[in-house]
């Protein structure tokens, strides 16, 4: 109403009347100095005055909601007002007309008219709800209640401001204009209900995943150059989350983090503990009511190591997307998680590792579970030796919470076996002729120094071999060592034939009889010799 204000209109509001002291007649009011009124509410002064100067001043207050009932020949107005969530429990009809500043009147004369009958719809919940004041002909107006948590109030003004999310994205371009609108921020002034203007006093917000303060203030300079206030402040906290998103088809919000669980915990994990892990909420973006989140879509998600795409929404169709992703071990302790998956390494690559590669090797990650604040990790041990073998580096934060992972070392005599997790370890060896018919399942073992882990918990695991791999004869032979759950390596034994040939004392004897083809070979090389002597003896005569 107040935009299409003109003289007339404000003089019938007004009932604004001017007369002769002399006799009695009207006098025409010719100013009316309006120019006051704002478009909020308030209390504003307005002036008539006569030709000859004869004025006078009056209030006019600004309303949010004014409703005159011709029939009932009654006006009756109020505000939109907040009320604190601990109070709406015993709030009382008085309550509510103090806090909506409600009023009614009779049009002829302006008396007071009381307002008898109050209803509304509040409930102890964050949200914006009906409240209806009514005379008892009936006359009603119904404004709107926000129902809030975080009030400040003293003796002259009051300010609510309600926590918030915030994406990374839009804290790295974070505006006060966007804080003040995301905390629906609101100020007025107690004896007139004027609103105050409010100004961001100071934050800590960063683009990084976290809980931080932000201060708003009652500025001070208003609309109102008459207007002062005493700077009072209040505190809310921002949430800086991965995703937030806000659907403006269907008036609410929604946020969530990306989160990280073990194997272990994908295996069983519900669509409550998804929504929890998450952080993942909803709300009107009036009021900032709480919405139920009554769908998890997992798409492709499974209990195996990767990233997966995970979507939440709400019945009213507003939706997020967030990753989840499935690690090798996570732990939960002290209001802080971490997370890592065991890694391989080749034997020739082991070394003096730095803390920072290490934690890289394992991609580790430790964060705080109440906001997903990234948290320092502080010490790392390691046991790993260039040797082939399963080893344990462990990572640890301030507060002591704790992460092992079990690193593999491997070079190229071993195997790992995924589908069995298993590490497998043996090497070509050799063995004599002499000693074969003398080995045990344990000498073989020994000889090609087998061994296997379970690269899970690092604990050794049997091996075996059968001795009927290797025959008792010089040559190469395969020989394949298994674990009970089939992990296999395979390397080759050499037989070596490590017996010495026997020296007889007469040549007769040592002839090789049951080979005729070398025995006439040897008897005709015998018979040359003799033959060959012979002439020399009879030369040398």
């Amino acid at each position: 109403e107040v935009a299409g204000l003109n003289n007339a209109k404000v003089i019938d509001l007004a009932k604004a009347e001017a007369s002769s002291t002399v006799d009695g007649s009207k006098v025409a009011i010719t100013v009316v100095d309006y120019s006051a009124i704002k478009e909020y509410e308030g209390i504003y002064n307005v002036t008539f005055a006569t030709a000859k100067g004869t004025s006078i001043t009056v209030k006019a207050t600004v309303y949010d909601k004014v409703i005159v009932d011709e029939d009932n020949e009654e006006g009756i107005a109020a505000n939109d007002f907040f009320v604190d969530i601990d109070k709406v429990a015993t709030i009382t009809n008085a309550d509510l007309i103090a806090l909506a500043n409600a009023k009614a009147w009779n049009v002829s004369d302006s008396s007071n008219v009381e307002i008898t009958n109050v209803t509304h719809t509040l409930e102890a919940a964050k949200g914006v709800y009906d409240v209806t004041f009514a005379t008892a002909k009936g006359t009603e107006v119904t404004v709107r209640a926000r129902v809030v948590t975080n009030i400040v109030e003293n003796a002259d003004f009051v300010i609510t401001a309600e926590n918030f999310d915030l994406s990374k994205e839009e804290a790295q371009s974070l505006t006060d204009k966007m804080m003040i609108e995301r905390s629906q921020v609101e100020a007025y002034r107690k004896s007139d209900f004027m609103p105050l203007q409010v100004k961001v006093d100071a934050h800590t917000i960063e683009p990084v995943k976290g809980t931080y303060d932000a201060t708003f203030v009652t500025d001070g300079v208003t609309p109102l150059a008459r207007m002062t206030s005493n700077g009072t402040k209040i505190t809310v906290e921002v949430r800086v989350k991965d995703v937030v998103k806000e659907d403006n088809g269907t008036g609410e919000g929604i946020s969530a983090n990306n989160f990280r669980i073990s194997k272990e915990e994908a295996a069983t994990i519900t669509d409550e503990q998804m929504i929890k892990l998450a952080q993942a909420r909803a709300w009107k973006l009036e009021g900032l009511a709480d919405v139920e989140i009554t769908k998890v879509d997992r798409g492709s998600f499974e209990a195996k190591k990767g990233v997966y795409e995970i979507n939440f929404a709400t019945n009213e169709g507003t939706t997020i997307s967030v990753e989840v992703e499935v690690f090798d071990r996570v732990n939960h302790e002290n209001g802080e998680s971490m997370s890592g998956n065991d890694f391989v390494l080749d034997i020739n690559d082991v070394k003096e590792f730095s803390d920072e590669e290490l934690i890289a090797l394992g991609n580790v990650y430790a964060w705080k579970d109440i906001d997903h604040e990234e948290v320092e990790i502080v010490k790392v041990t390691s046991t790993i030796e260039q040797a082939v073998g399963v080893y344990e580096v462990t990572y640890e934060t301030a507060l002591g919470t704790k992460l092992t992972l079990k690193v593999t070392v491997k070079d190229d005599n071993s195997i790992i076996n995924e589908e069995n997790q298993e590490l497998i370890y043996a090497h070509d060896f050799d063995v004599n002729l002499t000693a074969v018919s003398k080995l045990s399942e344990a000498d073989i073992i020994a000889l090609a120094e087998a061994q296997a882990w379970d690269i899970v918990t690092g604990d050794s695991v049997t091996v075996r071999v059968k001795v009927s791999a290797i025959q008792a004869k010089a040559g190469k032979y395969e020989v394949t060592f298994t674990t009970e759950k089939g992990t296999t390596i395979t390397v080759i034994a050499s037989v070596k034939d490590d017996r010495k040939p026997s020296i007889a004392a007469s040549g007769a004897n040592t002839a090789d009889t049951t080979n005729p083809s070398l025995y006439m070979f040897m008897i005709l090389v015998s018979g040359c010799i003799l033959i060959l002597l012979r002439k020399k003896v009879q030369k040398d005569i």
